[in-house]
């Protein structure tokens, strides 16, 4: 199983550094994020200054005709649990929600995070999971 956050899912949509390693991961696999990556998305997508409006606009439909293919665990179901992981690893908001969802899923050894956010990153490998990222992209 594959759980990506918003920094992936914005790869998936847009030609970035480390696009094609998303790409490859995801592949035929079951792909969950959490509900709150559909506003994410849609704002990352909205302030990606390096886009011209044509390009904002096509990623913008991908993503939309593309959301229900992901399996979107509820925000409220994970909300203490984001709570606890955002003091425990001093994540922003969000990303501890990330954290949490993909904690929902079950044994963090059964899921592969996908992440491109060093301090969600650091976290989720500290919880156990295995992490979809380049070699390039090192901890600090």
């Amino acid at each position: 199983m594959i759980y990506l956050d918003t920094t992936a899912l914005v790869k998936l949509l847009v030609k970035e550094e480390f696009s094609d390693e998303i790409r490859k991961a995801v592949g035929g696999h079951s792909v969950h994020t959490v509900s709150i990556a559909f506003v994410e998305t849609l704002s990352a997508l909205a302030r990606k200054a390096e886009l011209s409006e044509e390009e904002r606009l096509a990623a913008t439909r991908e993503f939309l005709g593309s959301w229900h293919r992901f399996k979107a665990v509820s925000t409220d179901a994970v909300l203490e649990s984001a709570g606890i992981l955002a003091r425990a690893h001093r994540l922003r908001g969000f990303d501890a929600v990330h954290l949490a969802a993909a904690r929902d899923l079950g044994a963090p050894s059964t899921t592969h995070f996908a992440v491109y956010d060093q301090d969600l990153a650091k976290a989720a490998k500290k919880e156990g999971f295995s992490l979809i990222t380049n070699p390039k992209f090192i901890f600090k």
